[in-house]
């Protein structure tokens, strides 16, 4: 009976039966967010307007797998609606170089990293940023022909240099 009492006790210390997880080590071992979930909660706060907790969410995403060329085109949507335009274009450049290899095809991450680029360049328009957003809008488009949004931005961004250089 003593030993059974002891073993009772020391169950309980623990934290509950066999099998069961004592609470200290529960949170030792509590899971951490894989990419996929970061991922999948910055793109909510996205949704939902919560642009720095996105973007502390792609941070983190891209701490865990800093090649994860999504995030770092997410993380830049998260940094120009924040006005973080340097950051942003640096972010949409940082994927470009990631999905550049030369075995891929350009595909429809690459069209978005374009359009990102070409946006937050229009937003920045510095010296040379109009002519620099108008080809990043090429090569999305190039990439994918119907992509509306780039055309549009295309578009605007060909009036604006136009109008300074009737």
């Amino acid at each position: 009976m003593g030993r059974q009492f002891w073993i009772g006790g020391l169950v309980l210390l623990l934290g509950g039966w066999p099998g069961a997880l004592p609470p200290v080590s529960a949170a030792i071992a509590a899971p951490v967010e894989t990419l996929n979930q970061l991922y999948e909660r910055g793109n909510r706060a996205l949704d939902q307007g919560d642009y720095t907790e996105a973007e502390r969410l792609f941070r983190e995403a891209v701490r865990l797998d800093p090649d994860a060329a999504h995030v770092h085109i997410e993380l830049g949507i998260a940094l120009g609606r924040q006005w973080k335009i340097e950051d942003a274009i640096a972010s949409y450049r940082t994927a470009l170089a990631l999905l550049d290899d030369p075995a891929t095809t350009p595909n429809p991450a690459h069209a978005a990293a374009y359009l990102g680029l070409g946006y937050a360049l229009f937003l920045r328009d510095e010296p040379g940023d109009l002519e620099a957003a108008i080809e990043s809008y090429d090569r999305a488009i190039a990439i994918v022909p119907d992509f509306s949004e780039a055309q549009e931005l295309r578009r605007l961004a060909q009036e604006r240099l136009d109008s300074r250089h009737p």
